[in-house]
C-alpha cells in the first residue's frame, strides 16, 4: 500500500480570526465541514483544524484528486461524499498538523502527538494498554518516549478502524494492523507521527514545505 502524507506548520497561517475564517470558507470540503471547524470555541483549535484541512487540500491538489465534500460517520470518522473509497486521516498537535491519504482504497489512520511532561502516565498505561505494552513501557530506557510512541500508534489504529476514540479502551489485537512510526521535529517541539493501515505499508511519500520541519522513520511494522 502506498500512502501520501503532508505536515504543515501553524506558523504559516494568519493570527486573526477573520483571516482564518476566510481561509476556512475557501476549503473545497463543503459548508458542513467548514461550519464544523468554525464551531470550535478557541482560536488555537480553529487554527489547528484549518491547518490539517489545508494539508489535506494540498495533498489532493498534488495528486490531482477532487473527491468532494467531507461528511462524518456516526462514530466521527470522516469520508469524502463523492469518493468514499479514498480514505484519509487528519491530526494536529501544538504547532503542527498532518494529513494522510491512501489512493488504493486502503483504510488508514494517522496520529500526531508532541512531547510534553505528563503526571498520570502510569494510570493511562494501566487503563488503555495491554499487559505486553505495559511491560514495554516499564522496561523502556526512556518511558516518556515509549509512552508517546505507544499512544500515537493506539490512536492511529483507532482512527484506521473508524470506531472513534472510544476504541482506545478496547484491548484489540493490534498485530492485525500495520504501522509506520516517525519522529518529527519543528524548532523546540518534537513528537511522534504514526500511520496505520489494514495492509502492509510499502511506501509513504511525505510532503513538507518548511525546511524547519524534519521527519525520520523509527519503525515500520509491516
Amino acid at each position: 500500500m502506498k500512502a501520501y502524507g503532508r505536515i504543515l506548520s501553524l506558523d504559516t497561517l494568519p493570527k486573526d480570526r477573520q483571516s482564518l475564517e476566510e481561509l476556512i470558507q475557501q476549503l473545497p470540503f463543503g459548508k458542513e465541514e467548514a461550519d464544523r471547524i468554525l464551531s470550535r470555541k478557541h482560536l488555537p483549535s480553529v487554527t489547528q483544524s484549518l491547518a490539517a484541512h489545508l494539508a489535506l487540500s494540498h495533498l489532493l491538489e498534488e495528486q490531482k484528486l477532487t473527491p468532494g465534500n467531507i461528511r462524518r460517520t456516526s462514530s466521527g470518522k470522516p469520508y469524502f461524499t463523492e469518493s468514499p473509497s479514498l480514505p484519509f486521516s487528519l491530526s494536529h498537535a501544538g504547532s503542527l498538523a498532518v494529513a494522510a491519504i491512501a489512493t488504493d482504497g486502503t483504510e488508514i489512520g494517522v496520529d500526531l502527538e508532541l512531547f510534553r511532561p505528563r503526571r498520570k502516565t502510569a494510570s493511562l498505561i494501566a487503563r488503555y494498554f495491554s499487559p505486553a505494552q505495559q511491560r514495554q513501557w516499564a522496561e523502556s530506557s526512556d518511558p516518556d518516549w515509549e509512552f508517546l510512541r505507544l499512544w500515537t500508534e493506539k490512536e492511529a489504529i483507532a482512527k484506521c478502524g473508524g470506531e472513534g476514540l472510544a476504541a482506545l479502551l478496547k484491548q484489540r489485537n493490534e498485530a492485525e494492523y500495520f504501522l509506520s512510526t516517525y519522529t518529527v521535529r519543528y524548532g523546540k517541539e518534537w513528537g511522534i507521527v504514526s500511520l496505520c493501515a489494514q495492509v502492509p505499508i510499502t511506501q509513504i511519500q511525505w510532503f513538507i514545505d518548511e525546511k524547519e520541519i524534519t521527519i525520520h522513520e523509527i519503525q515500520n511494522r509491516a
